[in-house]
């Protein structure tokens, strides 16, 4: 009997958009970058939910200054 049809995978697929996110996260934590924060989330389509639905880095005070560069930006 052959059980690997009913092993689920605890893996997820890949996302892109992780990386963007990580990258995004990482210049607003480390350099206070959020002008080129906003630019990679408009340049890639990432909206605000997502970068709070796949970081947990980033700061309530950092997500609103974050929006207040990406509106800038538009």
């Amino acid at each position: 009997m052959d059980d690997s049809n009913s092993v689920k995978s605890t893996y997820r697929a890949y996302d892109p958009i992780y990386d963007k996110v990580a990258e995004i996260s990482t210049l607003i934590r480390a350099k206070q970058d959020f002008d080129g924060a906003a630019k990679i989330a408009l340049e890639n389509n990432i909206t605000l939910e997502e970068i709070v639905n796949k970081t947990m880095k980033l700061g309530i005070f950092d997500i609103a200054k974050l929006a207040d560069h990406i509106n800038k930006l538009k």
